[in-house]
């Protein structure tokens, strides 16, 4: 992730399409239809015309060579636009589409090892218990100068626990365990960030990757409670199997968003 972060700040301006791209070439063709300087049958007709003069314009702007093969291409024409004549005009779009995310998903590859670390991380930033008991920190903030972390575990003293800045713009921290081995972060504890922005400005805010937040009833506030409930208290998992091994859960369905709770009352899915 912090690579993918670095590579990612990298302009390539060889995906990007010129600006020439939105000339005004199509509006002084749609122009010379209203104003009756072409003349076309049947919408139909029209439809065809439009897509013929934007393909024409569009080729003359901006072709770009698609990264890689292209399954089941004509020449530099995507299998969509065989699909779907009129989809011609966007032919140059459509390939640089495909070209980011190529490029995109070798940044991925390259950075964490694909699509699926870097889904998971949260197991990096945020606050993570390590096996020892030590909790490790992490939040990404470039532009920040500064940022501690503070709350429940060390009566609110913002000037204690200061995170150290790696090369990727991510503060860091790891709250050693007590000596009676415990988290020095209790299940259930309130936490904030202290971040201080590049005007000097300190503000407290919530972590992007806090897991669970309660709202004081008093001042409406948000705060990051840390959960980490006891084994005998933590849900345990049904499908065991489908967990754990790899081989059935590559096969398996990815949920990228579930509101639990949000549109009513009762604790279900929505």
């Amino acid at each position: 992730m912090n690579k993918m972060l670095k590579d990612a700040s990298v302009y390539d301006s060889q995906s990007q399409p010129p600006s020439s791209v939105f000339s005004g070439d199509k509006n002084d063709f749609n122009e010379d239809l209203l104003m009756g300087t072409k003349s076309v049958g049947s919408i139909d007709d029209l439809k065809i015309e439009l897509s013929k003069e934007e393909m024409k314009n569009q080729e003359s702007h901006y072709n770009p060579e698609p990264i890689g093969i292209i399954e089941n291409a004509e020449g530099n024409r995507p299998k969509v636009c065989l699909d779907d004549p009129y989809l011609d005009p966007f032919t140059g779009d459509l390939i640089l589409r495909q070209n980011e995310y190529k490029k995109w998903l070798e940044i991925f590859e390259n950075a964490e090892g694909g699509l699926e670390n870097i889904s998971r991380s949260y197991k990096k930033f945020g606050l993570n218990i390590q096996p020892n008991n030590d909790i490790t920190f992490m939040e990404w903030a470039p532009a920040a100068k500064s940022m501690s972390i503070f709350g429940d575990f060390n009566g609110w003293n913002r000037d204690e626990f200061w995170c150290e800045r790696n090369e990727f713009g991510c503060w860091c921290i790891t709250l050693k365990a007590l000596e009676d081995g415990s988290s020095r972060i209790k299940h259930g504890q309130k936490y904030k960030i202290r971040v201080e922005g590049p005007d000097g400005n300190k503000m407290d805010r919530n972590s992007a990757w806090t897991t669970y937040s309660v709202q004081d009833g008093g001042t409406k506030i948000y705060d990051c409670v840390f959960w980490n409930p006891e084994e005998k208290d933590k849900h345990k998992w049904t499908y065991i199997n489908c967990v754990e091994d790899e081989k059935i859960n590559d096969k398996g369905v990815r949920i990228y968003e579930s509101h639990v709770g949000m549109s009513s009352e009762g604790g279900c899915i929505n």
